[in-house]
Protein backbone atom coordinates (compact mmCIF):
# COMPACT_ATOMS: atom_id res chain seq x y z
CA UNK A 1 0.00 0.00 0.00
CA UNK A 2 0.98 3.34 -0.76
CA UNK A 3 0.18 6.46 0.40
CA UNK A 4 -0.79 8.75 -2.26
CA UNK A 5 -3.79 12.20 -3.62
CA UNK A 6 -5.61 9.02 -4.80
CA UNK A 7 -5.65 5.29 -6.02
CA UNK A 8 -5.26 6.29 -9.33
CA UNK A 9 -1.54 8.14 -8.26
CA UNK A 10 -0.61 5.22 -6.92
CA UNK A 11 -1.16 3.29 -10.08
CA UNK A 12 0.20 5.52 -12.03
CA UNK A 13 3.22 5.86 -9.86
CA UNK A 14 4.70 2.47 -8.92
CA UNK A 15 5.31 0.01 -10.84
CA UNK A 16 7.32 -2.15 -8.40
CA UNK A 17 7.90 -2.19 -4.38
CA UNK A 18 11.00 -1.46 -2.90
CA UNK A 19 13.53 -4.47 -2.51
CA UNK A 20 16.25 -4.90 -0.75
CA UNK A 21 19.89 -5.81 -2.26
CA UNK A 22 23.24 -5.83 -1.44
CA UNK A 23 23.62 -6.21 1.85
CA UNK A 24 27.53 -6.19 2.44
CA UNK A 25 29.72 -3.62 3.88
CA UNK A 26 27.77 -1.93 6.65
CA UNK A 27 25.53 -1.42 3.81
CA UNK A 28 22.31 -2.08 1.55
CA UNK A 29 21.01 -1.02 -1.56
CA UNK A 30 17.21 -0.31 -1.86
CA UNK A 31 15.61 -0.24 -5.23
CA UNK A 32 12.33 0.17 -7.11
CA UNK A 33 10.66 1.00 -10.11
CA UNK A 34 8.11 3.86 -11.18
CA UNK A 35 5.97 3.73 -14.12
CA UNK A 36 6.67 7.74 -14.58
CA UNK A 37 9.91 9.93 -14.35
CA UNK A 38 10.49 10.66 -10.62
CA UNK A 39 12.17 12.03 -8.27
CA UNK A 40 13.11 9.18 -5.52
CA UNK A 41 14.39 9.30 -1.90
CA UNK A 42 14.72 7.07 1.06
CA UNK A 43 14.02 7.83 4.85
CA UNK A 44 16.11 5.96 6.93
CA UNK A 45 16.67 5.07 10.82
CA UNK A 46 16.63 2.92 13.96
CA UNK A 47 13.34 4.43 15.05
CA UNK A 48 10.61 5.50 12.36
CA UNK A 49 10.08 8.49 14.42
CA UNK A 50 13.82 9.66 13.39
CA UNK A 51 15.01 9.01 10.03
CA UNK A 52 17.03 10.70 7.56
CA UNK A 53 16.94 10.66 3.49
CA UNK A 54 19.22 9.36 1.34
CA UNK A 55 19.14 9.64 -2.42
CA UNK A 56 21.52 8.99 -5.72
CA UNK A 57 23.40 11.64 -7.03
CA UNK A 58 25.24 11.50 -10.25
CA UNK A 59 28.55 14.03 -10.39
CA UNK A 60 26.47 16.13 -8.13
CA UNK A 61 23.20 15.88 -9.31
CA UNK A 62 20.25 14.15 -7.92
CA UNK A 63 19.37 11.00 -9.92
CA UNK A 64 15.61 11.33 -11.22
CA UNK A 65 13.91 8.50 -14.26
CA UNK A 66 11.92 5.07 -13.46
CA UNK A 67 14.55 2.96 -11.96
CA UNK A 68 15.64 3.92 -8.38
CA UNK A 69 18.58 2.64 -6.79
CA UNK A 70 19.65 4.53 -3.37
CA UNK A 71 22.29 2.90 -1.53
CA UNK A 72 22.19 3.38 2.74
CA UNK A 73 25.74 2.66 4.08
CA UNK A 74 27.54 3.15 7.42
CA UNK A 75 24.71 0.89 8.72
CA UNK A 76 26.03 -1.01 12.19
CA UNK A 77 25.29 -4.60 12.17
CA UNK A 78 22.45 -6.32 14.42
CA UNK A 79 20.56 -2.96 14.58
CA UNK A 80 17.01 -3.00 13.27
CA UNK A 81 16.91 -0.12 10.54
CA UNK A 82 12.95 0.96 9.08
CA UNK A 83 13.08 2.74 6.09
CA UNK A 84 10.25 3.93 3.36
CA UNK A 85 10.75 5.13 -0.16
CA UNK A 86 9.33 8.66 -1.76
CA UNK A 87 8.73 8.92 -5.41
CA UNK A 88 7.66 12.46 -6.32
CA UNK A 89 6.44 12.75 -10.41
CA UNK A 90 8.36 15.21 -12.43
CA UNK A 91 5.96 16.54 -14.77
CA UNK A 92 8.88 18.45 -16.74
CA UNK A 93 12.57 18.76 -16.19
CA UNK A 94 13.59 22.07 -17.73
CA UNK A 95 16.70 23.95 -17.36
CA UNK A 96 15.16 27.07 -15.33
CA UNK A 97 11.94 25.40 -13.97
CA UNK A 98 10.81 21.81 -12.96
CA UNK A 99 7.06 21.08 -12.69
CA UNK A 100 6.50 18.26 -10.22
CA UNK A 101 3.35 16.17 -9.71
CA UNK A 102 1.71 13.11 -7.49
CA UNK A 103 4.04 11.65 -5.00
CA UNK A 104 4.17 8.11 -3.24
CA UNK A 105 5.38 7.08 -0.17
CA UNK A 106 6.08 3.22 0.40
CA UNK A 107 4.56 1.10 3.43
CA UNK A 108 7.31 1.63 6.41
CA UNK A 109 9.43 -1.17 6.43
CA UNK A 110 12.54 -2.53 8.60
CA UNK A 111 15.43 -5.18 8.04
CA UNK A 112 18.77 -5.89 10.30
CA UNK A 113 22.33 -6.70 9.04
CA UNK A 114 23.79 -9.47 10.16
CA UNK A 115 26.69 -9.26 13.01
CA UNK A 116 29.79 -10.59 12.10
CA UNK A 117 29.91 -12.67 14.65
CA UNK A 118 26.58 -14.37 14.23
CA UNK A 119 26.91 -17.75 13.77
CA UNK A 120 23.27 -19.01 13.02
CA UNK A 121 20.87 -17.99 9.80
CA UNK A 122 18.66 -19.11 7.53
CA UNK A 123 19.12 -18.46 3.73
CA UNK A 124 16.15 -19.78 1.44
CA UNK A 125 17.41 -21.26 -2.11
CA UNK A 126 15.70 -21.46 -5.31
CA UNK A 127 16.63 -21.71 -8.72
CA UNK A 128 15.80 -22.98 -12.23
CA UNK A 129 11.83 -21.68 -11.48
CA UNK A 130 11.75 -20.45 -15.55
CA UNK A 131 9.07 -18.34 -14.55
CA UNK A 132 7.11 -21.07 -13.76
CA UNK A 133 4.28 -19.03 -11.57
CA UNK A 134 2.37 -21.52 -9.82
CA UNK A 135 5.79 -23.36 -8.74
CA UNK A 136 6.95 -20.58 -7.19
CA UNK A 137 3.83 -20.14 -4.90
CA UNK A 138 3.98 -23.36 -4.04
CA UNK A 139 7.02 -23.85 -3.00
CA UNK A 140 6.38 -19.92 -1.33
CA UNK A 141 3.80 -22.01 0.90
CA UNK A 142 5.95 -23.90 2.83
CA UNK A 143 8.44 -20.98 3.78
CA UNK A 144 5.15 -18.71 5.19
CA UNK A 145 6.57 -19.61 8.84
CA UNK A 146 10.41 -19.98 8.23
CA UNK A 147 11.89 -17.11 9.77
CA UNK A 148 14.61 -16.52 7.19
CA UNK A 149 17.59 -14.14 6.79
CA UNK A 150 18.22 -13.85 3.19
CA UNK A 151 17.10 -15.10 -0.22
CA UNK A 152 18.39 -16.62 -2.95
CA UNK A 153 17.58 -17.00 -6.45
CA UNK A 154 20.13 -18.95 -7.83
CA UNK A 155 19.89 -18.77 -11.50
CA UNK A 156 17.10 -19.94 -14.30
CA UNK A 157 14.64 -18.28 -12.38
CA UNK A 158 14.10 -14.66 -14.80
CA UNK A 159 15.25 -16.66 -17.19
CA UNK A 160 15.31 -16.04 -21.38
CA UNK A 161 14.38 -12.25 -20.58
CA UNK A 162 12.37 -10.41 -24.03
CA UNK A 163 11.85 -7.11 -22.95
CA UNK A 164 11.95 -5.22 -19.91
CA UNK A 165 8.54 -5.17 -18.85
CA UNK A 166 8.76 -9.36 -18.91
CA UNK A 167 11.27 -9.67 -16.31
CA UNK A 168 9.78 -7.26 -14.20
CA UNK A 169 6.80 -8.74 -14.35
CA UNK A 170 8.27 -12.11 -12.97
CA UNK A 171 10.59 -9.99 -10.44
CA UNK A 172 7.71 -8.54 -9.06
CA UNK A 173 6.27 -12.26 -8.43
CA UNK A 174 9.49 -13.05 -7.12
CA UNK A 175 9.91 -10.16 -4.40
CA UNK A 176 6.16 -10.44 -3.08
CA UNK A 177 6.46 -14.06 -3.02
CA UNK A 178 10.14 -13.46 -0.65
CA UNK A 179 9.05 -9.88 1.29
CA UNK A 180 11.95 -8.87 -0.54
CA UNK A 181 10.87 -5.23 1.02
CA UNK A 182 12.15 -6.64 4.17
CA UNK A 183 14.77 -9.51 3.78
CA UNK A 184 17.65 -8.56 1.26
CA UNK A 185 17.36 -11.02 -2.13
CA UNK A 186 20.36 -12.09 -4.30
CA UNK A 187 19.56 -12.58 -8.01
CA UNK A 188 22.02 -14.65 -9.33
CA UNK A 189 23.32 -15.21 -12.78
CA UNK A 190 22.38 -18.72 -14.82
CA UNK A 191 23.08 -20.21 -18.24
CA UNK A 192 19.34 -18.87 -19.22
CA UNK A 193 19.37 -15.19 -17.91
CA UNK A 194 22.39 -14.82 -20.68
CA UNK A 195 20.06 -15.68 -23.45
CA UNK A 196 17.02 -12.94 -24.69
CA UNK A 197 16.74 -9.81 -25.97
CA UNK A 198 16.08 -8.10 -22.52
CA UNK A 199 19.45 -10.58 -21.33
CA UNK A 200 22.57 -7.38 -21.30
CA UNK A 201 19.75 -5.13 -19.32
CA UNK A 202 18.30 -7.69 -17.10
CA UNK A 203 21.43 -6.40 -14.45
CA UNK A 204 19.70 -3.06 -14.12
CA UNK A 205 17.05 -4.51 -12.11
CA UNK A 206 19.95 -5.82 -9.38
CA UNK A 207 22.52 -4.29 -7.51
CA UNK A 208 25.94 -6.62 -7.29
CA UNK A 209 28.00 -6.99 -4.69
CA UNK A 210 31.12 -5.64 -6.17
CA UNK A 211 29.60 -4.22 -9.17
CA UNK A 212 29.74 -7.75 -10.48
CA UNK A 213 27.73 -10.48 -11.48
CA UNK A 214 30.31 -12.60 -9.87
CA UNK A 215 31.82 -12.00 -6.04
CA UNK A 216 31.51 -12.96 -2.81
CA UNK A 217 29.97 -11.54 0.69
CA UNK A 218 30.14 -12.52 4.46
CA UNK A 219 26.73 -13.46 6.06
CA UNK A 220 28.10 -13.17 9.95
CA UNK A 221 31.38 -15.86 9.96
CA UNK A 222 30.37 -17.55 6.60
CA UNK A 223 31.99 -16.71 3.74
CA UNK A 224 29.76 -16.62 0.32
CA UNK A 225 31.25 -17.14 -3.55
CA UNK A 226 29.27 -16.29 -6.28
CA UNK A 227 30.39 -17.76 -9.45
CA UNK A 228 28.95 -17.17 -13.29
CA UNK A 229 28.30 -18.41 -16.35
CA UNK A 230 30.63 -17.40 -19.05
CA UNK A 231 29.29 -16.02 -22.12
CA UNK A 232 30.75 -16.09 -25.47
CA UNK A 233 29.20 -14.59 -28.70
CA UNK A 234 26.13 -14.90 -27.01
CA UNK A 235 26.39 -18.83 -25.87
CA UNK A 236 27.21 -20.00 -22.16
Amino acid sequence: MCLCDNEASHDKIIRVKPYLQNPTDGGITVMWQTSVPCTGVVEYGTSPDSMTRERTLLDGQADWGTMHKVRLSGLQPGLKYYYRVISREILRYGAYRKTLGDSATSELKSFTLPSPASKDFTAIVFNDLHQHSETFKALCKHIKKVDYDFVVFNGDCIDDPQSHAQATRFLKELNKGVGADSVPVFYIRGNHEIRGAFSTGLRNLFDYAGGNVYSAFNWGDTRFVIVQPSAIAGKP
